[in-house]
């Protein structure tokens, strides 16, 4: 019922509409009775209506659509002659003496193929908008659904070094351990409350960072020198959760088991440009890499959705170190 009082209402409005206004001037210009012009506005109607409401709905996504361009034209051509052909025949027939059939056919040619064509390419105009929306919409819900995804598949990895960590503090000094269970609750706190909206404040993404750090420092002890600076200038806006931490992570396992390592981290803001670089040593060996890569992989992937044309990213990955560029143009 809703399809037919949008759809079927309005067009009958529309052609009641047009037979109140061409009846009247046609008895007006034609100098005819009102039953005849009610008929000669009665073949104009079943003509145009004829010719519009075929290659709207029938040639427009039959040849149209699919991309048949040629037969498209050919179809449309064809039908408004066989409609002007009707209607000037129609109005010759009943009224010989009021037109000569070559002008009459010709007027009448002009005036539906005017009338079709603008209304076939509105009706072309709107379905390529209606289209449009709806591959948006489309793209936005995958969108969505593939960033669930890399948020579902980041945060066990997280966990799993978390959990790591702490298990090799209990080993090497229960009392420790202790003191870092308290800040594996805040992360995952943070990880299951916190991170369910599209951006979150820097200062808690910075809060998290902390404490993974703090982790990683507890568990590494002196074996790694760790330089971590965050400007002044780095509040007051949002970012996507679980965005900055993928690269932290990384670091700390790409360092070597033999030799001293370093880690230097820097985050910075300059203007509406939000930067981080790290940069630390790392393990010759591929192994260590191939472990951590998951999380750079979905990083990489998030950014591309979250901020794309926003992003800069740079990775330099050398024999004994690895450095990572980040540049996010903040809205």
């Amino acid at each position: 019922m809703k399809y037919i009082y949008k759809y079927k209402i309005l067009h009958i409005l529309f052609w009641i509409g047009y037979a109140l206004f061409w009846v009247p001037l046609s008895m007006k210009l034609n100098h005819i009775t009102f039953g005849d012009a009610v008929l000669s506005i009665f073949f104009w109607m079943i003509g145009q209506g004829t010719c519009i409401y075929f290659g709207v709905y029938w040639i427009v996504p039959r040849y149209f659509h699919p991309r048949r361009y040629w037969t498209f034209a050919i179809a449309i051509v064809l039908s408004i002659l066989v409609c002007t052909l009707f209607i000037a025949g129609a109005n010759f027939i009943f009224f010989p003496g009021n037109h000569g059939f070559s002008a009459f056919f010709n007027y009448v040619l002009m005036a539906n193929g005017y009338s079709s064509v603008f209304l076939i390419a509105a009706k072309i105009i709107k379905d390529k908008v209606v289209a449009d929306r709806r591959n948006n919409q489309a793209e936005k819900q995958q969108m969505q659904q593939e960033l669930r995804f890399l948020r579902t598949q980041m945060n066990p990895h997280f966990l799993f070094n978390a959990i790591n960590s702490i298990y090799v503090l209990i080993r090497k000094d229960p009392e420790t351990a202790a003191q870092t269970l308290a800040k594996f609750s805040d992360m995952m706190r943070y990880q299951l409350y916190e991170c369910n909206s599209e951006t979150i404040p820097i200062e808690k993404e910075i809060a998290y960072m902390n404490d993974y750090i703090a982790l990683e420092k507890l568990r590494k002890g002196n074996t790694v020198q760790l330089n971590y600076e965050v400007k002044e200038s780095v509040k007051d806006f949002s970012i996507a959760p679980l965005l900055l931490i993928a690269f932290v992570e990384n670091a700390f396992k790409h360092l070597s088991s033999e030799e001293e390592n370093y880690i230097h981290i820097l985050m910075d803001r300059q203007n509406n440009t939000f930067t981080l670089r790290i940069e630390n040593s790392k393990d010759e060996m591929p192994t260590q890499q191939e472990a951590g890569g998951i999380g750079q992989i979905n990083v990489k992937r998030r950014l591309e959705l979250l901020y794309p044309h926003q992003h800069k990213l740079k990775i330099y990955d050398s024999p004994k170190k690895y450095l990572v560029l980040l540049s996010i143009q903040l809205s």
